[in-house]
């Protein structure tokens, strides 16, 4: 080989080696020639190195190298992808909860002595918890959320007070706050109708029928009760009879503040009633201070407004939706809005009396702005005669009712409308309401009626009661205004004592409280129970509600236009309140209002009985009104049926015209409701009448009851004074007892109630069993009168004794039968 090529080759070599990260030593010289072996010389210098040959073929590599340093690192490459989740590590221990809610406390007393207020509720607004105030006063509300919340104060006696509370964790919110005593409202502005017979003086008449002469109470002065009146019209005053104690007031004395352009004056200063006449429109201030019986004296104001009429579509300009709720669209459904003009061809000179009620305003002795001030304006005078005969004829003009109609003038004052029943509204806007019957006594002669009903003037009605009056609980059926909102519209009842923050008055004081009158069932703004004939079509009666009722025992029944009675006249205690005073939970039994749970047959303890009913149950569809309402029956003075609802006459007389009515017991056959019962229910061995024998049957059951320390049965319970057999049988007889008809309500019903409570009382039976009517062995389908088979106490069809029915079955049909009778 030749150097060249030896020296290209070791370069190739290197180059290999270097590639595969060797360490190579430097090039060895070339070899001298091979001489004869001596002493080893010196080593020869390093020869050149030679010029490279051309690369040869790439030998075999050579054995690797000792492993080289570690290089310098390189620039940080791109990110990989993200690896698998690693599982879960162990929950770390809880922390220690952070604080959330707080505590306000302070202290309630009398703004005017300083003394503490025992008793007194303490709430927040929004609701979160609430606290009694201590015999010191103090109260403590906790675990409050933090944050800020009106603090309410409420006292028996006392009005409302709040204040701002912002509740903290780190220390108490304190919140003091001051009551002032209610003040009692003495003044009553009283409606006045005909009945009241109190007359214009001087001759003057309110509507010109004949001449100008008396006529058809045309003399009379009517009002509406309103503390908004039109100018021209005397207003009635009344002080209270009684204070919030119910002490005696022995009496009043009276001023009278009026607007600058009147010359008003009370008739009388010093007398429980008094009168003024408003004379100038505006506002007039009432006050009166009464002192009672114990020397103490109350002095309290009210404003009274008089203004003129401004007709219906004034009213519309708010009240049709656009800013006040649609009332004017469910006015105009009602026989109210078309009065005037379905009655027009009636009106004549002699016998127009019912213009006065028919019209806005009619009132001839006062420039109200009335209807008929609207016809002075076509040119009528009172001198002429009749407003009406001038219309319709009498030689001087003939009105049609279109043009009647059709004339803004007129038109904005005919038929019934929304200043009838809430005063004029052209000078002044009052929003004045009210739930006196004489607001509807105006023209409604029903209010004699009602004036002699438990309804309407009994004592524990409206503000006759206090007691129940100023109670939301007993207001929402013992007076008008609290049936209505809290029944009817589902409001919770706010008295003006008891205003707060965000819980406005939705109540008159409890002094001013209506009983339960017109307003109270009758919807003045709707027409839709039961009829729905239209604007022109039948006349509605305006219920409030009708059908289906849920009482609050918990059975629901179709208690058609007595939906109404059922709402108040059903058991106020509902079904937790039954278990829990069985348990002993409750003390107080069953509430007075029991004769709906009678009448249907239900809210009673049963033991696993089964308890059947009477036919009046069935048979009476209508409820309550069909024998309660039934048509008025009058013996002289004393009145019975119709709005007095009454059954029994003050002198005693019973109203049984609605059991003898068609379909029901034969005339003749009923001569009073303590008819002769079937059986001895009450097993004193004689056969009485049925309310008789019911009486005997409570005396029976009283006898064997729990007695308190005066003697009588309780009326009070716990788990010390009775046990869970004895808070039963109570509780069942007090049911019946008061229900009040003595079992003519649900006779079975009665019965059985009270001979199964006695038994499981006592062990022992009561009396003879009541007869239910027994079954017939056919069905009364298509069948419309039993007498075509069978003759009245003869013989029947066939068969001699057989078949014959008794006397009193007498035109009877098969719904009648149907009613009483089960088939086999």
């Amino acid at each position: 080989m030749k150097l060249e090529n030896i020296a290209v080759a070791i370069a190739i070599t290197a180059v290999i080696i270097a590639a595969a990260g060797l360490v190579l030593p430097g090039m060895p010289g070339q070899a001298g020639q091979t001489g004869p072996q001596g002493a080893t010389g010196p080593a020869g210098s390093t020869g050149a190195t030679g010029s490279a040959g051309t690369v040869g073929p790439q030998g075999p590599a050579g054995p690797a190298g000792p492993k080289g340093e570690t290089g310098a690192q390189g620039p940080l490459g791109p990110q990989g992808p993200a690896g698998l989740a690693g599982a879960s590590g162990p929950a770390g221990a809880s922390g220690e909860a952070g604080a959330s809610s707080g505590i306000i406390q302070g202290t309630i007393t009398d703004a005017a002595t300083g003394k503490p207020i025992s008793k007194a509720t303490v709430t927040t607004e929004p609701a979160t918890v609430s606290a009694t105030t201590d015999s010191n006063g103090a109260f403590k509300l906790s675990d409050v959320p933090v944050g800020g919340f009106y603090v309410v104060a409420l006292a028996s006696g006392y009005d409302s007070n709040w204040s701002v509370a912002y509740v903290k964790t780190t220390a108490p919110s304190s919140v003091n706050l001051a009551l002032s005593k209610t003040n009692i409202q003495l003044v009553k502005v009283r409606g006045i109708t005909t009945s009241d017979k109190e007359i214009y003086a001087n001759n003057q008449v309110a509507i010109t029928l004949t001449g100008g002469n008396p006529s058809h109470d045309n003399e009379k002065i009517i009002t509406s009760g309103l503390p908004n009146v039109g100018v021209g019209t005397y207003v009635y005053l009344e002080g209270l009879a009684k204070d919030l104690h119910e002490v005696k007031l022995t009496s009043w004395t009276w001023k009278l503040t009026t607007p600058i352009t009147s010359s008003a004056k009370l008739d009388n200063n010093s007398t429980q009633f008094t009168r003024f006449k408003a004379d100038a429109i505006g506002r007039y201030t009432v006050t009166v201070t009464a002192t009672n019986e114990d020397g103490e004296s109350f002095t309290s104001s009210r404003d009274v407004y008089a203004g003129k009429y401004a007709g219906v579509q004034k009213c519309a300009a708010c009240h049709s939706g656009n800013v006040m709720p649609d009332k004017i669209s469910q006015w105009a459904e009602t026989g109210h809005a078309t009065k005037f003009e379905l009655f027009f061809g009636s009106y004549s000179k002699t016998s127009d009396y019912c213009v006065r009620c028919h019209t806005v305003g009619f009132d001839e002795t006062a420039d109200n702005g009335g209807f008929d001030d609207a016809v002075r304006v076509l040119g009528w005078s009172p001198a002429n005669g009749s407003a009406m005969a001038y219309l319709k004829g009498n030689s001087v003009k003939n009105t049609t009712l279109r043009e009647l109609v059709t004339n803004p003038t007129t038109y904005n004052k005919i038929n019934i409308q929304c200043e009838n029943c809430h005063g004029p509204g052209d000078n002044t806007h009052t929003g004045a309401y009210s739930f006196e019957p004489e607001v509807c006594g105006q023209c409604h002669g029903q209010i004699k009626e009602l004036n002699k009903s438990g309804h309407g003037a009994g004592e524990y009605v409206g503000s006759n009661y206090l007691h129940t009056a100023e109670s939301t609980d007993c207001a929402r059926c013992h007076t008008g205004q609290g049936f209505v909102n809290s029944k009817i519209r589902g409001e919770a009842l706010v008295f003006p004592s008891m205003e707060t923050p965000t819980k406005k008055a939705n109540m008159l004081a409890p002094e001013l409280q209506a009983a339960i009158a017109c307003a109270t069932c009758h919807d003045p703004h709707q027409a839709t129970n039961p009829e729905t004939g239209g604007r022109y079509g039948l006349a509605s009666k305006q219920l409030r509600i009708e059908g289906e009722v849920t009482a609050p025992q918990g059975f629901t029944v179709d208690a058609g236009v007595s939906a109404l009675c059922v709402s108040c006249h059903a058991d106020k205690r509902d079904v937790k309140y039954l278990a829990d005073y069985i348990a002993g939970k409750n003390s107080r039994i069953a509430h007075g209002n029991t004769q709906a749970d009678v009448f249907y047959g239900a809210g009673v303890v049963t033991f696993n009985k089964t308890f059947s009913n009477s036919p009046h149950t069935s048979v009476v569809a209508e409820g309550c009104v069909e024998c309660h309402m039934f048509a008025a029956v009058k013996v002289g003075n004393n009145e019975a049926g119709s709005h007095t609802w009454g059954m029994v006459m003050k002198n005693g007389t019973e109203n049984i015209a609605a059991c003898t009515q068609s379909g029901c017991h034969a005339k003749g056959s009923i001569a009073t409701f303590d008819r002769t019962a079937s059986a001895d229910f009450d097993g004193n061995g004689k056969t009485e009448g049925v309310q008789t024998e019911v009486q005997g049957l409570l005396a029976k059951l009283a006898d064997k009851l729990p007695k308190g320390s005066n003697g009588a049965v309780l009326s009070s319970v716990n788990t010390n004074n009775t046990n869970e057999l004895q808070r039963k049988a109570l509780w069942n007889y007090i049911v019946i007892k008061n229900d009040g008809s003595n079992g003519i309500h649900n006779t079975q019903f009665t019965v059985q109630v009270l001979q199964e409570t006695y038994k499981q009382l006592t062990g022992e039976s009561a009396g003879s069993k009541v007869l239910t009517p027994p079954k017939i062995p056919h069905s009364l389908d298509g069948r419309t009168d039993c007498a075509m088979c069978h003759q009245v106490g003869g013989a029947g069809v066939g068969q001699a004794g057989g078949m014959g029915l008794p006397a009193d079955h007498t035109g009877r049909t098969s719904d009648m039968y149907r009613s009483c009778h089960q088939t086999a």
